[in-house]
């Protein structure tokens, strides 16, 4: 931005400087139109006035382009956006299933120790009846 204010200042510099310089020949040219010097130095400044617009128009142009490639690039990263929101909206209940699948692993591994444990529980109440009959058979045996 900084070489379009140079360029806009250099711009309003000359134009101050050709208008100061277009107030004091218009009048000698109205008076004189006719005398060649002072038609050539109207026409001269008529024409660098008219430059400067051009110039004008030129940095406003630049800037319009500018703008619309700017536009564009915001327009591109908002149509992005928007997607990734449709993405994530879309995924987030399937993410949200898994993370539920996981956490919930923790619970039923609980659960399985605690089956674990009646189960080692009922092996060992089937070994100690196991060893009462053995032994009784053995008592009775004798």
């Amino acid at each position: 931005m900084t070489d379009y204010n140079n360029r806009l200042k250099d711009l309003s510099t000359q134009y101050k400087i050709l208008i100061s310089e277009f107030k004091e020949i218009y009048p000698l040219y109205q008076a004189n139109p006719s005398d060649p010097e002072y038609e050539a130095i109207f026409n001269n400044l008529q024409t660098q006035i008219q430059n400067i617009f051009t110039m004008l128009e030129d940095i406003d142009t630049e800037l319009e382009n500018k703008n619309m490639k700017t536009d564009m690039l915001f327009n591109k990263a908002n149509n992005d956006l928007n997607s990734r929101k449709k993405y994530y909206k879309n995924t987030k209940p399937k993410l949200q299933q898994v993370i539920d699948k996981n956490s919930g692993a923790e619970p039923r591994e609980q659960e399985l120790k605690i089956r674990l444990y009646y189960k080692y529980a009922d092996f060992i109440y089937i070994i100690l009846l196991l060893g009462s009959v053995f032994y009784s058979f053995s008592k009775l045996a004798k």
